[in-house]
């Protein structure tokens, strides 16, 4: 049995999914100076043979480890929770998410999403997209 669903609703809960995701980059972005990890990953570039600039590079090393680490946890966090409310808002769809494989179309469960599909079902009643915009611009285009 297929279900029909409105486009303005899709589109609707993916900006609003998109603006909450931009909080967490932000977040991490703040968190973890994203310009002193490329700043540290040209000084490792630089080679010393003295022993203290090994150890340095070592510290420096480890450091942008746990800021690469933190950007993976922010991306992984907003993957689940894309896949977390759009599997449940719209079952059946099968979601495609960059590098990985399909999913099922069946729901997909995560405890740690940072917005659950009740509070994008109570967003739509202040949509980014009204339906009457997307009919008045096929309309338009067909004209």
């Amino acid at each position: 049995m297929h279900k029909t669903v409105k486009l303005s609703n899709i589109i609707n809960d993916c900006v609003v999914l998109a603006q909450q995701a931009g909080n967490i980059i932000r977040q991490t972005h703040k968190s973890n100076d994203l310009k002193s990890m490329f700043r540290d990953k040209a000084r490792l570039a630089l080679r010393s043979i003295s022993e203290e600039a090994a150890e340095s590079q070592h510290s420096a090393l480890c450091e942008q480890v746990r800021k690469i680490d933190a950007i993976e946890q922010a991306d992984t966090l907003i993957r689940q929770t894309y896949l977390h409310n759009l599997s449940q808002l719209y079952p059946g769809l099968r979601l495609i998410i960059q590098g990985e494989r399909p999913t099922s179309g069946g729901p997909y469960y995560s405890n740690q999403a940072f917005i659950q599909p009740d509070e994008l079902l109570e967003l739509r009643n202040k949509p980014a997209l009204s339906a009457d915009l997307l009919s008045k611009s096929a309309v338009a285009r067909k004209g």
